[in-house]
């Protein structure tokens, strides 16, 4: 094993900075930041073209080649590197790069493969790299100046070609069992539909009403950044709440005292169980439901709390939030002039569907069940992303 720089080994190009004055509505796909997902190139979707005449004339040197690995470069956190690049194959072209990525090719095949470099750009080494030489900026924003510093671990071809084999059956397995996640998600709004319908058109007339009839509405006291403390009651932003919405669980780093936490839950109140805890800020209108085990206090603003009347299941309204009827009601009223919030009257106002008490209870254990199977799928999943880690730190570590 050694280092090399990493412009010895691979040749890499950034992108152009096509104008939306530049757009057509046909032509040559032009290839942006969004069509970077989930480590793929997605073009599915794509609306952003060339002409033809601009594409194989002005732009001929970007366009890309089957076999071209593409990183974002410009406005994304770290976190988010590993799912911002892809690899460009035939069936795509012909295709243009433009601002804010960046392509790569291997300079010799027999010292370098193009699936190790692409882990590599996922390793933490690289990261740490990128970040100490762009200073200043929580997002990423970076180019060829900043390449040419950067050293690669080289191993030789044949070490190679283990690694890659090793992690591509470790992505393979993850990719199937989240894609597994996904269909019971889909299995979940099957159900809602099958028994409910769309709520926008609402086609059993079940009564509609606003979010108030059935929780008051509010958040908490407040809790100044002096008063966080490294141990004791946990204490969640919007960040936390959507972590527990995701996956059950959260590896929390705000604490409360515990005296600060009884006192305020004998004068204010604090979540019981059953109440709903929904987003307020960044991701809007994202719910977890409160557990009969659940012990915290939650920052105000950030987070509302739906204080349950006993008039609804939780678990139904927790899906309707999941819905476009409810979903567009919430950025309908989001301030696009400035960063998007769901506050307490908007929250109030909220219409959601209502059917009779039973039914809801019905589909809550539908959903009930279906949590099980998911639990039991994302701690094999928290297993084999260890193995992953593990196998990243040995390899690039």
């Amino acid at each position: 094993m050694l280092e090399k720089q990493l412009n010895e080994v691979v040749w890499f190009q950034e992108g152009p900075g096509v104008r939306n004055t530049q757009y057509t509505t046909s032509g040559v796909k032009l290839l942006n930041v969004a069509n970077l997902s989930d480590g793929k190139i997605v073009l599915a979707n794509s609306t952003r073209y060339i002409s033809k005449d601009e594409a194989y004339g002005k732009y001929k040197h970007f366009l890309c080649d089957a076999g071209d690995l593409i990183i974002a470069s410009s406005g994304i956190k770290v976190d988010y590197i590993d799912k911002k690049m892809g690899i460009v194959t035939e069936d795509m072209l012909p295709l243009c790069m433009n601002t804010s990525t960046i392509r790569f090719k291997v300079k010799n095949t027999n010292e370098l493969k193009l699936k190790y470099l692409m882990y590599f750009f996922k390793s933490d080494k690289y990261k740490e790299q990128i970040q100490k030489l762009i200073t200043g900026s929580a997002q990423l924003n970076y180019g060829p100046s900043h390449l040419n510093k950067v050293k690669i671990t080289m191993y030789p071809l044949k070490e190679q070609e283990k690694i890659v084999k090793e992690l591509d059956q470790l992505t393979s397995i993850l990719s199937k069992k989240q894609e597994k996640i996904e269909k019971y998600n889909l299995l979940i709004k099957s159900q809602f539909n099958e028994m409910f319908g769309d709520p926008k058109i609402n086609p059993n007339k079940y009564e509609i009403v606003k979010i108030e009839k059935l929780f008051d509405v509010g958040s908490s006291k407040r809790v100044f950044e002096s008063q966080w403390t490294n141990s004791g009651v946990p204490f969640y932003r919007a960040r936390e709440i959507v972590k527990l919405s995701k996956d059950g669980f959260v590896n929390n780093e705000l604490f409360i005292t515990s005296e600060m936490y009884e006192e305020y839950k004998s004068i204010f109140g604090v979540p019981q169980a059953n109440d709903i805890m929904v987003t307020g800020v960044g991701t809007l209108g994202i719910c977890y439901i409160v557990k009969d085990s659940d012990k915290f206090y939650f920052k105000d603003g950030n987070i509302l709390w739906f204080k349950n009347k006993g008039l609804c299941d939780a678990r139904f309204i927790f899906e309707q939030y999941k819905l476009d009827y409810v979903r567009e009601q919430i950025e309908s009223n989001a301030n696009p002039s400035t960063v998007g919030t769901y506050t307490i009257a908007n929250a109030k106002n909220t219409l959601v569907l209502v059917p009779p008490l039973e039914l809801q209870q019905k589909y809550g254990n539908f959903c009930k069940h279906i949590d099980k199977l998911k639990f039991a799928i994302k701690k094999s999943i928290e297993k084999y992303e260890l193995c992953y880690q593990s196998l990243m730190q040995k390899y690039f570590g």
